[in-house]
């Protein structure tokens, strides 16, 4: 009976060892499993945080085109840019960018009037004289 009291208590020892191993293994898969897992979470939240960057950089160069429109010298450049628009004294020059366009240009210059040429105004509309008050002499 000592012999099988024996076997039997070697039998519950590697039961339990079997047991424990089984519950490590299990606890280690998990681990690693969760792991993966979260390292691929913080790999989407990089992903999303360059972006957010982009985003925020974007924003402001936008928000500051849209400060910069409501801005007279915005209103100016778009004033000469798009509608050819000139200041008072100043002589518009235009270049042809080929024969064709140079040629309709002249046509419609020599239609209009024979000896065209450009309006200038007198130098003193373009700058503001500056004069001394009677205080300052």
């Amino acid at each position: 009976m000592n012999k099988h009291n024996r076997t039997a208590a070697l039998s519950i020892r590697w039961g339990l060892f079997a047991f424990a191993l089984l519950l490590v293994a299990g606890f280690a898969f998990t681990y690693f499993q969760q792991q993966r897992s979260i390292d691929a979470a913080q790999a989407r939240i990089d992903e999303l945080n360059a972006t957010l960057d982009e985003l925020q950089l974007t924003a402001a160069a936008m928000q500051s085109d849209l400060d910069f429109a409501q801005t007279d010298a915005y209103i100016e450049r778009m004033a000469r840019k798009e509608l050819g628009y000139v200041r008072q004294g100043e002589i518009k020059f235009i270049a042809a960018e080929d024969e064709a366009a140079e040629e309709a240009l002249t046509s419609q210059e020599d239609a209009t009037e024979p000896t065209a040429q450009p309006e200038e105004t007198p130098q003193a509309s373009a700058a503001p004289e500056e004069t001394a008050s009677p205080d300052e002499t």
